[in-house]
Parts: C-alpha cells; sequence; structure tokens
C-alpha cells in the first residue's frame, strides 16, 4: 500500500464526498472512487457507506482512520526531518587537507570567510596529499586543500598559496652560508624525507633522478617534526618548505636552484554539482587570489 492511498483516503473522510475530495486532491472523481475501492479490496472490509448526507465512515473505516491519521503524520515529521537535515548538511562543509597546509594559511583566511558565511560550518580533516586527492575523489570530501602538482583531468585547481621547497641545512654544513644550492651537488648526500604520498618527496626525487642521482634516504617518515629534529641534530639533510624552515634552531632553508615551487591549491572534482557552500568557498578562494607566506594577507 502506498502512502499516498492514505493521504487520499483521509481526505475523503474530511469532507464525506468523492467529487469534493478530487478536486482538492487534483484528481478525477474516478481516480479517487478506484483508490477507496483498492483500500477496501486489500483491507477486504467496506469503508464507506453511501448515504444521503454523504459518504460515512463504516466500523472498519474508523479503525482505518485512527491508523491512517497517525502513518501520515509519523511520515510528515519524518519528510520534515530529512529536510532540516539536509538543509543543515548543505551548510556543513567537509574540507580534506594535506598535513602541514594548515599552518600556512594565515588566521585570516579562514576568519574571513567565516564572518562571510557564519551560517557555513566547515570542517577540515587532515591527509598526506595524495590521500588527500582521493578522499576528494571519492566523495569522502567536498573539497581539498591539497598540494600541487594536482591532475587537471580529475579536479578543477584554484591555487592559493606559494612557496619553495628548501634544503635544511645545519650550521655546520658546507652548505649553511649558501643562498641556493643545485641538485647535482646532493648526489653525496643522506637525506630525512617524507614518504611516497607527499608532494614534496615525489618533486625531491624526481629532480634527483634529473640530475642523475637517486637520493640515499636515512629517515623516511609522514612527521616532519621529525625531520626538522634530525636535522636540527646533523643527522642528515632534511628536505622542507621555507616559511616552515625560517625558525628552526641551527637550521637555515636553503632554496634549490633551479626554483622547486610549493603550491598549495583547493581541489574540486571535476563533473560534479557543489553544494552552495562549497561553491562559496570556491568563489571566496577565486577573489583572493595567490598568497605568498610571510606577507600580508589581502
Amino acid at each position: 500500500m502506498e502512502t499516498k492511498y492514505l493521504r487520499y483516503f483521509l481526505q475523503v473522510c474530511e469532507d464525506r464526498n468523492l467529487s469534493k475530495a478530487a478536486r482538492k486532491l487534483y484528481l478525477s472523481q474516478q481516480a479517487v472512487s478506484v483508490i477507496i475501492r483498492k483500500l477496501e479490496d486489500e483491507f477486504q472490509v467496506a469503508l464507506f457507506e453511501r448515504t444521503s448526507s454523504g459518504m460515512e465512515l463504516t466500523e472498519y473505516g474508523h479503525c482505518l482512520y485512527e491508523w491512517a491519521s497517525q502513518v501520515v503524520h509519523l511520515m510528515d515529521e519524518t519528510y520534515n526531518s530529512m529536510e532540516t537535515l539536509r538543509v543543515s548538511r548543505q551548510n556543513i562543509l567537509h574540507i580534506g587537507i594535506s598535513f602541514g597546509v594548515m599552518s600556512a594559511l594565515p588566521p585570516a583566511f579562514i576568519n574571513d570567510f567565516q564572518q562571510k558565511y557564519p551560517q557555513i560550518e566547515l570542517r577540515f580533516t587532515e591527509y598526506p596529499d595524495v590521500q588527500c586527492e582521493q578522499a576528494v575523489l571519492n566523495d569522502h570530501e567536498a573539497l581539498g586543500l591539497s598540494i600541487m602538482p594536482v591532475d587537471h583531468s580529475q579536479f578543477n585547481v584554484y591555487t592559493i598559496i606559494r612557496d619553495y621547497m628548501c634544503l635544511l641545512a645545519h650550521k655546520d654544513s658546507a652548505f649553511y652560508n649558501r643562498n641556493s644550492i643545485e641538485f647535482k651537488e646532493l648526489s653525496k648526500e643522506t637525506f630525512l624525507l617524507l614518504t611516497q604520498d607527499f608532494k614534496v618527496r615525489q618533486t625531491f626525487e624526481k629532480q634527483c633522478k634529473l640530475a642523475g642521482f637517486t637520493p640515499h634516504v636515512l629517515l623516511e617518515t609522514m612527521e616532519l617534526i621529525l625531520i626538522h629534529n634530525f636535522s636540527n641534530l646533523n643527522r642528515g639533510m632534511g628536505i622542507g618548505v621555507e616559511f616552515i624552515a625560517q625558525d628552526l634552531p641551527n637550521i637555515r632553508p636553503i632554496r634549490f636552484k633551479p626554483d622547486c615551487p610549493w603550491e598549495v591549491c583547493v581541489i574540486s572534482r571535476k563533473g560534479k554539482a557543489h553544494s552552495e557552500a562549497a561553491q562559496r568557498f570556491i568563489r571566496y578562494v577565486k577573489q583572493l587570489g595567490c598568497y605568498y607566506p610571510g606577507t600580508d594577507f589581502a
């Protein structure tokens, strides 16, 4: 039995007249009559008696009226609850974010958005770079704040932060006073690297390969703090990002030659219909343009 049949039945109960109920239901009188007969056939009882004053409920009709009223009320409550949940979820924006990106964002980046759209709640989940992209592709996250390079055939991409990869040179290193360093000069060094899930690692190994060598890795980790700590102890050459390395003790960031940009981008899956909250976030970042750590935020 369809719930709408119970609604039609209740309308007939209210009007006690098929033609009057049919007009309110935007149905023909014949269609309403067929629906009432279907209900009577299903329960194998007569629901109405036709009298000179209209259609009167039988004993069975009164029984169905009580239950139908409750069922329709519960269905209306359920639909209302679902709609409330749907609307509330539209105002919750789930964003995947690569490890380290949150510290690169100026506080005003999030604060200004929330002041502009106080009804939108931002919820962030951190991932390694590659996993952040997968979370967006699999619709676990509506948007991502990930690291370039990103596959433009799968994602819409909006760059919001631009910085540079660097060598973490210890004060006792021969490279400490250098302004830049070429990859071919690093073939004999031992390195402290993030895992393959991070774009810094992928970009570094690609440049080493172009320089004709495979880097010797002493430490491979998902924890950037370990790379900083080992670099501080002069246990190997850490690879990081300039804005993070500026304040490390005993360490000086040395930019690579040629430059190796480290860029944060907002990604959205191509072909996906985005919620209004996601569209507003994308418009917000497009209006801001690109931010350089250490400079004033627009």
